[in-house]
């Protein structure tokens, strides 16, 4: 097989109403099997569009990298939920898809005239797939709500950070990034099964519900057999600084903490039975670092993985955004590619058997494939919705005749 038909979600056809990053990751996350993926946003545009991580304003016309990362290879529509013809618009637009992402919360499709029960009307076997801070239900339903709040309402603020200090948070925006990998699965399940059925359903993707999972550490389960205080999230040793760099060091086990004292050559350390337990050395943490650090500080990051990895002690380099594209295990790997907009990014996380996944393509312009994808819906109006096609992913785990010999 050549082109699109080695990709496994080729012919899979997926509208995305979702702006910021947990939504146009699951579409991402789509595309890049291979997907048709159409962003459709209002002539405003995703606000994402504007988001530099430095604050620097942009050019008119210019996109920031996170936009471009997650939207490449994406086709780009307008559409107007105000009017008549722009909600007539994205509802043909549902009619012929397999898919649809949305994150504009509870009534937020109603109001924009796309109830599920009229995109059902018009395409009985369409998956919506909405991603709110709560779900589409409940009495939280309606509540604001940032990562930050969702991530303390999780507990996971509880031992992050260190005491005295403001609360901290897990950087990065990962509750949003795993919301779209929760939204993609959820998104293929169901698909599955419409094809099967006929039958879409609906995928209620809670922002919150997805952080229980993430951000859950399990210490009041810890606490029915470890009858010790929660240690923080911070240890000793932690994060250290090295001669070129800084090394994080991953100690929970008393085997472990002796081994380290054996490496930087303090059995006085090793000694003190109150050190073996991970609370005590964070209750120590000051003194402990007096001892560390003159012992990391003579050797370079390389020397201390080394060692460390000799000893059986966990260890890794941590990198800034420059040492992590320079390294050389990521770099054996393939784990970074180039954007066509001029920027490295990861590869696809993922891989779906022998399929091979899209190459990185532009991300689109605001609005600038509204006069492709209302021709192609001029062409296929008269058409009812048709399975998704091509790619053997699809042909050889979904299509009923393979798997219950029905002809």
């Amino acid at each position: 097989m050549n082109g699109s038909s080695e990709r496994p979600l080729a012919g899979l056809r997926v509208v995305e109403l979702a702006t910021e990053i947990a939504g146009p990751y699951a579409g991402k996350l789509l595309c890049d099997a291979g997907a048709d993926v159409v962003k459709l946003e209002d002539p405003a545009g995703d606000p994402l569009r504007r988001f530099t991580a430095s604050g620097d304003e942009l050019a008119p016309g210019e996109d920031g990298a996170l936009f471009r990362y997650l939207n490449a290879s994406k086709q780009g529509a307008i559409y107007d939920p105000t009017s008549d013809t722009g909600r007539r618009f994205a509802l043909e637009l549902a009619a012929s898809s397999d898919v649809l992402l949305d994150a504009s919360g509870p009534g937020g499709l109603a109001q924009r005239g796309l109830a599920i029960d009229r995109l059902h009307s018009r395409n009985p076997a369409l998956v919506v797939v909405s991603i709110s801070p709560w779900g589409l239900t409940g009495p939280c339903c309606e509540r604001p709500a940032t990562e930050f709040t969702h991530q303390a309402l999780c507990g996971s603020s509880t031992r992050r950070g260190l005491a005295g200090r403001v609360p901290v948070a897990v950087g990065g925006r990962l509750g949003d990034f795993a919301a779209g990998v929760y939204a993609a699965a959820g998104a293929l399940a169901a698909r599955l099964s419409a094809r099967r059925s006929g039958v879409g359903q609906l995928v209620d993707v809670s922002l919150f519900e997805v952080g229980v999972n993430v951000f859950t550490t399990y210490f009041a389960l810890r606490g029915h057999w470890i009858r010790e205080p929660i240690a923080f999230a911070a240890e000793a040793p932690a994060i250290e600084p090295a001669r070129d760099g800084w090394v994080g060091f991953c100690i929970y086990t008393a085997q472990q903490w002796l081994d380290f004292c054996a490496m930087i050559g303090r059995p006085d350390l090793a000694a003190e039975e109150r050190f073996r337990h991970n609370y005590e050395r964070f209750r120590n943490r000051d003194l402990l670092q007096q001892a560390i650090h003159p012992w990391t500080r003579e050797r370079t990051v390389d020397e201390i993985v080394e060692l460390a990895s000799a000893c059986r002690v966990p260890s890794a380099p941590v990198y800034d955004a420059r040492g992590v594209l320079a390294c050389e295990h990521f770099a054996a790997r393939g784990i970074f590619v180039d954007n066509p907009h001029a920027f490295r990014q990861p590869r696809p996380p993922y891989r779906l058997g022998r399929g091979a996944t899209r190459p990185v393509g532009r991300a689109p312009a605001l609005g600038e494939h509204t006069d492709v994808v209302r021709n192609e819906l001029s062409r296929t109006r008269a058409r009812a919705p048709r399975a998704a096609e091509g790619g053997w992913w699809w042909s050889s785990r979904c299509a009923p005749d393979r798997h219950q010999g029905s002809s």
